[in-house]
């Protein structure tokens, strides 16, 4: 046996590189550890059906109190982009908690093809990008999020008083074909860490929640607009309490009809007459997005 010996220098280097490596790598993404019998069909469509257990703080809109679906299926005419988004807030009434973050990673997007029936990933990223923003988001007002990267790569946050935190993932928009949208999905996955390790964990004492939705977009690079010409919702989920254990989050087009009839009357008549504007629970037990791949390898 030949044994080769490595300067001190090498060595150094080693260990260096060795300790540089993503954590993410060696800790799976929490997708990854929901049970393999999981109905996930159930999970989307109780996020789009049932009403919200605890409301959001400075909100009183009615996607405050029950998920719902905006555009749908029917994306505006002319518009080519779609994202996901999340966002998190303070339950009512405030809580206790001081000592308290939320920790979230593995935003994605999909979309049903009319044409093939199967879910296409749109985006994914473990570390999502965003701000705090005005809790009723008047005005697009928004400023720096308190945010720390956690050893696994991903992101977490502590809510400022007045903000809440949304977030969608890096990279950007994802184009879509507005003639071939069956349905659009997206989820991210949450859970509560403690802030500052030195003092008591007061996680249990927390009311913080959490919903995910998307967005339509009219392109990659317009700007939001207060009439909202360049975005509107596709849907909006429900608010869950976010708990220490992983949770998925989700939002999809399910739902009984689209809110947004005003971009949809007649710029999307043709559409509306040959395709449902919303996903059918059917269609969501025959064909569930494939979240129970979301962060493996194709």
């Amino acid at each position: 046996m030949i044994i080769k010996r490595f300067s001190p220098v090498l060595l150094l280097a080693l260990v260096l590189v060795a300790v540089s490596l993503p954590n993410s790598a060696a800790t799976p993404p929490p997708a990854q550890a929901l049970p393999e019998g999981l109905d996930v069909a159930k999970l989307f469509i109780d996020d789009m059906s049932i009403p919200n257990a605890i409301l959001p703080s400075g909100v009183s809109t009615g996607w405050a109190k029950k998920p719902r679906v905006g555009s749908g299926n029917l994306i505006p005419k002319g518009w080519t982009h779609s994202t996901m988004w999340g966002q998190i807030y303070f339950g009512q009434p405030a809580m206790p908690a001081t000592n308290v973050r939320v920790q979230i990673r593995d935003c994605a997007l999909w979309v049903l093809s009319r044409k093939t029936g199967t879910w296409t990933q749109l985006q994914y990223s473990v570390t999502p990008a965003g701000g705090a923003y005005a809790e009723n988001f008047k005005d697009d007002a928004h400023i720096p999020a308190d945010q720390r990267t956690e050893p696994d790569g991903s992101l977490s946050v502590k809510l400022t008083k007045g903000y809440n935190y949304h977030f969608w993932p890096q990279g950007g928009r994802a184009e879509v074909d507005p003639a071939d949208i069956a349905g659009m999905a997206s989820v991210f996955f949450a859970r509560l860490v403690v802030d500052q390790a030195d003092k008591p964990d007061d996680r249990a004492k927390a009311v913080l929640i959490g919903s995910c939705g998307g967005d339509y977009w009219r392109n990659h690079e317009v700007e939001w607009k207060a009439d909202w010409s360049s975005n509107n919702d596709w849907a909006i989920g429900r608010f869950k309490r976010i708990t220490s254990d992983w949770q998925a989050f989700t939002g999809c087009t399910y739902g009984d009809s689209i809110v947004h009839t005003h971009y949809t009357t007649e710029s999307q008549s043709a559409l509306a007459a040959n395709f449902a504007p919303v996903l059918s629970a059917e269609t969501l037990r025959l064909t569930p997005p494939p979240l129970l791949k979301l962060g493996k390898a194709p």
